[in-house]
């Protein structure tokens, strides 16, 4: 091997003694003596061995030993072992990567099989029961009937509970354009019981107490006060009142007295809440209206801020139109 790396070595050098061959025993002629003088002589297994093979064996591994590219050497051989072994991993790689999408695709196929199964069984259940209903008369109308009756129940549950809600509402909610009222509810009645009972057995008090007003303006006042009561009483019609003035000067507080002296309840609303409120403030109206109607002493209403939305057709702009509608609601 030492031609491999271009080192040659002299002749002598670093070569062993010679291999001794073994001695050669007597025969041939002079072994007449002992046995047939024409039979050969058995021939030496060493006879035909060259020693030369492993002093040349010998010497390339010294000379391999004592190179300088021995490590270069040794280290190719490992990288080609280690290359051996990466081309072995990405084979046997490749191999379980076939192997896994093999399994992959006969689970699939199974499952679509069990699918493709349930659907044919699901369908032959269904037709079959589909047939026998068909066929059964009795089925068939019982089933029809039942059906007519569902749709029924559910149009009148429907109804029933629009209804029980308007009706609750009614009763014992407030509308949202009602900001205050002296109208007992039932969480009011549970909340302060000892002013609810004040309030219902208490006597009416003077329209005019704590109100003051000129002697021509508190006359004519208190004939409002006066007619209102003998009004109610009477279950007669009442009338539309309306009070003019700056802020402050008491509207807001006799239309309050007004209502406990004729033994009534007292809601108050604002009309700038109605102008905002556009198409929509004709149901709003409409709900105070019913809310008010089912009042048992009778409800006295007090506009405040009328002027917002109560005004003529003529100077009424485009975006203030959509307000008439709730004007034209009131009764």
């Amino acid at each position: 091997m030492s031609w491999l790396f271009g080192i040659k070595g002299p002749k002598g050098e670093g070569a062993g003694p010679p291999l001794s061959l073994p001695p050669a025993q007597p025969g041939g002629e002079g072994g007449g003596d002992r046995g047939a003088g024409d039979r050969p002589a058995p021939k030496d297994k060493w006879s035909n061995f060259d020693p030369t093979g492993l002093e040349r064996a010998a010497k390339a591994a010294r000379e391999l030993e004592h190179s300088r590219h021995a490590k270069e050497a040794l280290s190719l051989a490992q990288m080609q072992e280690q290359t051996l072994q990466l081309e072995q991993q990405s084979k046997l790689k490749q191999l379980l990567n076939e192997e896994n999408l093999r399994k992959q695709e006969e689970s699939a196929a199974e499952h679509r099989q069990t699918i493709l199964e349930s659907i044919r069984t699901a369908g032959a259940l269904f037709g079959e029961g589909f047939r026998a209903f068909v066929t059964d008369w009795d089925k068939v109308t019982a089933t029809v009937a039942g059906l007519t009756l569902l749709a029924v129940g559910v149009y009148s549950a429907k109804n029933a509970t629009s209804v029980a809600g308007r009706y609750i509402e009614a009763r014992l909610g407030k509308p949202s354009l009602v900001r205050e009222t002296s109208r007992i509810t039932v969480l009011e009645a549970l909340r302060h019981p000892m002013q609810v009972s004040r309030r219902l057995l208490g006597k009416p008090q003077d329209a005019l107490e704590g109100v003051v007003l000129s002697p021509s303006l508190e006359a004519r006042v208190r004939d409002i006060a006066i007619a209102t009561r003998n009004t109610k009483k009477n279950r007669s019609l009442y009338r539309n009142i309306l009070m003019y003035g700056p802020p402050g000067t008491g509207k807001t507080l006799f239309a309050k007295k007004l209502a406990l002296h004729s033994g009534m309840d007292y809601a108050i609303m604002t009309g700038g809440d109605v102008a905002p409120m556009g198409r929509d403030g004709v149901t709003a109206m409409h709900k105070v209206f019913d809310w008010a109607s089912t009042s048992r002493r009778g409800l006295l209403l007090f506009v405040d801020e009328a002027d917002a939305f109560l005004r003529k057709r003529a100077t009424v702009s485009i975006p203030e139109a959509s307000v008439w509608p709730a004007v034209s609601s009131w009764p």
